[in-house]
């Protein structure tokens, strides 16, 4: 029995005229942590990168579309030389080279599925794409810094796991690589060594860690399961650098099937779970424990989840609600099968959990093709080729059609919800490949839909008081601008708590304010009515004063925090580079003309280090000593004054300032901020030393509103 039909908000779409021919296994959407939907091709990612314009006057959402593209040529892997001599051909236990080695079976590769690192794991704050391949590889790619629109592959993990794996003797220890005893190279090995090691060598899947770092530590751990059945444990460093990849723990899987699918999850600070789901039909639960600055992990079995019933687990989801409790979620074929397990009876729960589950076969005969669960993990939204449901616990499981996003001519290929789950993406596909004029097209829609209204929004920003991932999240902001813009009603409370603005608040929490103010603002401007379509006047510019207030504050905090730093670390070094000095008077003289409060030794330590005289009276700075300059490209100079804002040199260029050193950016290459779009100079590889390098390393986000940073060229 299904409930009436249901409809969801549609808040845009996207077509494709072509990627529909490329598109071609289901379950082909994963949303990231920063806010990227990856749409997964035969031979390539598409990423769809939401941008966090907060003053966006539309009612449309944001973004760029780039591609990753998988490699034309693979790396060589030497596994050594099989010795055929004395072997019948026709014997079964010989194998190719070309149907087993991942060195050689580079003809035909494709996507098999990704997945994405936690956020914070690279330099510019991002979540690293993970691609496993048809070839049982493991790829890494990010932003390129060059090309806009292209993803750069940084790592094939595969020549790091050879690595490993030749300096243990081709067999995978926990212990230090340098304590294995190195053997002799043979000249020839046996049919069977050479598959062993392929199989060693062949990932079938991975899974990140979802703490982007643990007891203050700046790694992240990454779990991989080979072709030879054994689960290894991956210690990277952060920012991501692939000289740093440590392996930190093993185990031999007990079992006899193939592996398919990995996800983990953590339970507290010093263990996690991982759940590896086989051919066969098994689930099978794995517990991980490590201690405070890791070296070495423990990873053990815990039991079987789900016995062989030879029915495939295209996806598994893990929810932790409290403390004492996961909600675990999977799907098998046409099925969605659904339970608890207690935490502290965990052993005695996986043993019962087959017979106490819940299953939920009222779909149709076709297999599930998409499939993801809400924030309080009770309900979850599920498509098949045909169809797209929801299933909430409050209507005990029955399912609800969802018609208004459903096409005739279309299958459903996947779903995925954003960070937050405000948003969801649902792709469709053309059933039928059209040509015209020699080519082949076959439409793809994505659709974003709404999952929750603004008021869970507005609850969530007053009461987080600025948490990390939500802070820096991109769809719960969104929800709240759509609201503005569409004159929905905001309540009061929202308002006043937004224009409770106070100097004793923290900066993050002045920066969650700045971010709401950019999207009040709009309210008072000259904007469209949507029933009308006629001009509305602008009713007062009372948020744009407050947005000026929240501005002082933030770049007051934020010169005291940088300075402090300066004095704590650099002080004490005998020279002061040009920039340095610069960025030192820009701030101490931002605070004396805002109003900001000035320690007097903070005034005299910057005179010393400076040498400029300060006022014994009124203990400013005399700014009639600021004749330095900064020299720029083009051969110009811009004399050094108490703004901040962009400015023009004496050959008329224009040039806008850095929001975290004060400096001009002065480089083709910069970072903007896709909510607000102030500017900041770019982050080097390697520190140089220089105070300004190191706070550009230490406030990886916007001053102003903690917004991302995006590369670009000016």
């Amino acid at each position: 029995m299904e409930e009436d039909d249901h409809s969801l908000q549609i808040i845009h779409t996207m077509a494709d005229a072509r990627q529909g021919i490329y598109v071609t296994t289901p379950f082909c959407l994963s949303w990231s942590d920063d806010d990227k939907l990856a749409v997964v091709c035969q031979k390539s990612i598409q990423v769809i990168s939401f941008t966090h314009e907060l003053d966006n006057p539309s009612s449309s959402l944001s973004y760029i579309k780039s591609t990753a593209n998988l490699p034309k040529t693979w790396s060589n892997i030497n596994l050594g030389v099989v010795d055929y001599t004395d072997i019948d051909e026709h014997r079964y236990d010989v194998y190719s080279h070309d149907k087993f080695d991942p060195a050689f079976n580079g003809g035909d590769v494709s996507v098999s599925h990704i997945k994405w690192s936690p956020y914070d794991c690279t330099l510019h704050q991002e979540c690293i794409l993970t691609v496993i391949t048809s070839n049982h590889r493991i790829l890494f790619y990010m932003p390129s810094n060059v090309l806009n629109g292209i993803w750069d592959l940084i790592l094939d993990m595969s020549v790091i796991i050879y690595e490993k794996l030749k300096a243990g003797n081709y067999s995978f220890s926990t212990d230090p690589i340098g304590d294995i005893p190195s053997a002799p190279e043979q000249m020839f090995i046996t049919d069977s060594e050479y598959l062993e090691r392929c199989f060693k060598l062949s990932q079938i899947d991975a899974a990140w860690c979802p703490l982007s770092s643990l007891y203050g530590e700046q790694y992240c751990l990454l779990a991989s399961v080979n072709q030879n059945k054994e689960l290894l444990i991956w210690k990277i460093s952060i920012p991501f650098k692939s000289t740093n990849i440590e392996q930190i723990g093993f185990l031999h899987l007990n079992t006899k099937s193939d592996p398919y699918h990995m996800q983990w999850i953590k339970l507290d600070d010093r263990k996690g779970c991982i759940f590896i789901t086989f051919r066969n039909g098994e689930v099978e639960m794995y517990a991980i424990s490590y201690e405070k600055m890791i070296s070495d992990l423990t990873v053990h079995y815990m039991g079987c989840l789900w016995q062989k019933d030879y029915v495939l687990v295209n996806e598994i989801l893990i929810h932790k609600g409290d403390s004492n409790s996961l909600k675990v979620t999977m799907c098998k074929g046409s099925s969605i099968i659904y339970g608890d397990l207690n935490c502290k009876q965990l052993q005695n729960s996986i043993t019962q959990f087959q017979s106490k589950c819940k299953i939920n076969s009222r779909l149709d005969s076709k297999p599930v093709t998409g499939f993801i669960i809400t924030d309080n993990g009770n309900d979850f939204l599920v498509c098949t080729p045909n169809r797209f449901l929801i299933f909430r616990c409050s209507n005990s499981y029955v399912p609800i059609n969802v018609k208004n996003v459903q096409n005739s001519n279309q299958d459903f290929y996947g779903i995925a919800s954003s960070p937050n789950h405000y948003f969801g993406a649902i792709l469709a596909r053309d059933r039928i490949v059209r040509r015209e004029s020699g080519w082949n097209y076959m439409n793809t829609m994505i659709t974003i839909v709404q999952l929750k209204d603004v008021n869970d929004a507005i609850h969530d920003v007053m009461a987080i008081d600025a948490d990390k991932r939500l802070f820096c999240s991109w769809d719960i902001y969104e929800i709240i601008r759509l609201a503005v813009y569409k004159n929905q009603v905001i309540p009061e409370s929202l308002k006043n708590y937004i224009k409770s603005i106070s100097r004793s608040e923290s900066k993050n929490l002045l920066k969650l304010k700045r971010r709401l103010l950019l999207i009040m603002q709009q309210s008072s401007r000259s904007i469209f009515d949507l029933e009308t379509d006629e001009e509305v006047e602008p009713v007062n510019n009372e948020w744009e004063v407050l947005l000026s207030q929240c501005q002082t504050y933030i770049f007051q905090k934020h010169c005291i925090e940088s300075i402090t730093l300066y004095l704590d670390k650099y002080q004490g070094t005998k020279k002061i580079s040009h920039n340095d000095q610069i960025a030192l008077l820009m701030m101490i003289n931002y605070l004396l003309k805002s109003g900001g409060e000035v320690d007097k030794k903070m005034l005299q330590s910057i005179r010393s280090r400076c040498g400029i005289s300060v006022n014994q009276q009124t203990a400013e700075i005399d700014m009639n000593q600021f004749k330095s300059t900064e020299r720029l490209n083009l051969y110009s100079y811009i004399e050094i004054d108490e703004k901040i804002s962009d400015v023009t040199c004496r050959n008329g260029h224009k040039w806008v300032r850095c929001c975290i050193t004060f400096l001009i950016c002065d480089s083709g290459l910069c970072r903007r901020c896709q909510s607000c779009q102030c500017y900041a100079k770019e982050i080097t590889k390697t520190q140089d030393g220089s105070w300004t390098n190191f706070i550009l390393h230490e406030f990886k986000t916007c001053t102003l509103c903690g917004g991302r940073l995006q590369s670009l060229r000016l």
